[in-house]
């Protein structure tokens, strides 16, 4: 018989042992990790088979991203209301119904709307299993141990994600993807119907006081900015009409937004966020990350695919080299703040290093033909750098915040990570490496000409190949420019993106400069709150009693974005 955990999550039937009730949800939780309405690694295999264009498929992407990021203020009101099993339930079946749409409809509003809800139900069924089995990943409430534990299951996930994907399109095509989730959230829902039992630790408290038009305001301009970001470059930006309306209408929301957090009495987003240090530093930070990052979504897709000629699955393996790094990301953080109580400055600085020396070795390995085994330590170096940055920079802002701005600051950080941040980034590179292509095009193209010895003989052997096959002369020296100016092109993009990664790689140096100069605030080991402070400091009535709330460990003055559901026995 197996010892019992020293803390029972209660929200399962008797006969449910400790153990089992502990990987019920773990389980859960990478499930509903792995889940979206919208799976990236598929990208092209959507795009060639729906008609959509590839920003139509980012911006379903985004809009996921858009409800997660919303949906972080309201979690801890839902979970006081509601009892676990009513919450898991109602998340899966968010996701299986929205995955099934996703499926059968090619209607871009109705998908659209579809991936914001399905982004709101994926973030409150991972809420809920993560602070469900909180007290058993650290049961002295260790903010460093516990936001270690949840990012690496949070972008180990991202990546186990990726290689699924990959498996199912090459098995059949994207839509096993949809469908294997939607399986695998029936098979847990009916598990979870089956073995979990009404239960409430405290007394239930209303959805009362929650800013209602803050939340859609929120939405709406995230949504607006995703699309500015997301087409301005397909679109040419201000030549469009779309981009100019879209433009007009994210100042209008923008303003409606300010003006309901100066004046409304419980505003979604409190504007007192402004005076926190660590979350504006924060937020300046994760820019610097989400820059850094950009490379790894705009040079390398095209770069395995074009020059490599990696197909899905050789691309998706080089994952595994990322879960490495974050793996090892996750591990340092957790014993440098948790066991060293060590200062948060080195902990920063190993994050942007990573990602710079990342930048730096794909800027020297950059060439038509390389060994795929090269390209595993610059991945494995991202993985490590955006799992040191994202638990770094969250136990950072959590230690200043107090608790019932601490959603609002997970917001704040999700706005700039998973929103619009990547977006932005992309964006950002995406203009810079067309303007570097534009030039060296040019710069190379201006060589081809008849005096050119090199051109001459490309274009002549390229001929007379074309016509060995059976063309006549004026195909085949038509064919012939065509593949002349096709190297041109493959080689103004060789060189363009390694100008891009020697710029980001300065980027990173200055970025590590300006840490190195800055004070942070020290680490103090700071620990999650009961659940008693928690609902103490967020009921709107006050109303809560003592003697609903089961004991639990000793409490401390610090505050976390994620909180238990387990009660001691």
């Amino acid at each position: 018989m197996n010892p019992p955990f020293k803390y029972r999550i209660g929200a399962f039937k008797a006969f449910m042992p400790d153990w089992a009730r502990f990987t019920t949800l773990l389980l859960a939780l990478l499930l509903f990790q792995v889940s979206g309405a919208v799976y990236l690694g598929l990208l092209m295999e959507m795009v060639g088979d729906t008609g959509f264009t590839t920003e139509d498929v980012k911006m379903l992407a985004g809009a996921s991203f858009c409800g997660t990021t919303v949906m972080f203020p309201l979690l801890f009101r839902l979970k006081f209301r509601f009892m676990s099993k009513q919450l898991l339930l109602a998340a899966g079946t968010v996701v299986i119904l929205g995955n099934l749409v996703m499926l059968q409809s090619r209607c871009l509003p109705l998908l659209l709307a579809t991936s914001f809800v399905v982004g709101m139900g994926t973030l409150l069924g991972i809420f809920e299993c993560v602070s469900s089995i909180q007290l058993v990943v650290t049961p002295t409430r260790n903010l460093a141990v516990f936001f270690s534990f949840l990012f690496l299951c949070v972008l180990g996930s991202i990546q186990l994600s990726g290689l699924l994907s990959a498996y199912c399109a090459d098995a059949a095509d994207w839509r096993r993807m949809h469908l294997t989730i939607v399986a695998a959230h029936t098979v847990v829902l009916l598990f979870l119907a089956a073995t979990m039992r009404p239960f409430r630790f405290m007394k239930k408290m209303p959805l009362y006081g929650i800013d209602w038009l803050g939340l859609a305001l929120w939405g709406a301009l995230l949504l607006v900015v995703n699309f500015i970001l997301e087409y301005g470059r397909r679109l040419d930006w201000l030549d469009s009409e779309a981009i100019r309306a879209a433009i007009a209408a994210a100042i209008v929301l923008g303003a409606c937004t300010w003006l309901r957090m100066m004046t409304a009495r419980r505003p979604y987003l409190s504007p007192s966020l402004l005076h926190y240090r660590n979350l504006r530093v924060g937020f300046v930070l994760y820019i610097g990350m989400q820059l850094l990052l950009a490379p790894s979504n705009v040079v390398l897709p095209a770069f395995t695919g074009a020059f490599l000629h990696y197909d899905l699955l050789h691309s998706a393996s080089l994952n595994w080299a990322v879960l490495g790094g974050i793996v090892c990301g996750a591990a340092l953080c957790r014993h440098w703040l948790a066991s060293c109580n060590g200062a948060f400055k080195p902990l920063v600085l190993a994050g942007f290093f990573c990602l710079t020396a990342s930048c730096l070795l794909l800027h020297g390995l950059i060439a038509p033909s390389i060994p795929k085994e090269s390209l595993y330590l610059p991945f494995a170096l991202r993985g490590a750098g955006q799992a040191i940055l994202f638990i770094s920079l969250n136990v950072y802002m959590a230690s200043q915040l107090p608790f019932a701005q601490v959603m609002s600051g997970v917001m704040v950080f999700g706005i700039v990570r998973t929103a619009i941040g990547g977006t932005f980034a992309n964006s950002v590179t995406s203009q810079l490496l067309e303007y570097f292509y534009k030039g060296h095009r040019m710069v190379l193209g201006q060589g081809l000409d008849a005096v050119d010895s090199l051109a001459n003989s490309l274009q002549q052997g390229a001929a007379a190949n074309i016509a060995s096959h059976g063309h006549s002369v004026e195909e085949a020296w038509r064919g012939a420019t065509g593949m002349l100016y096709g190297k041109v092109h493959l080689q103004a993009m060789l060189v363009s993106w390694k100008d891009l990664l020697a710029w980001w790689t300065l980027l990173g140096v200055l970025i590590m400069v300006g840490i190195a100069a800055y004070r942070y605030v020290r680490h103090t080991g700071r620990h999650l709150p009961t659940m008693l402070q928690m609902a103490a400091r967020l009921n709107p009535l006050r109303t809560l009693t003592r003697s609903q709330h089961t004991p639990a460990a000793a409490p401390a003055p610090a505050a976390a974005p994620v909180e238990p559901a387990t009660t001691a026995n």
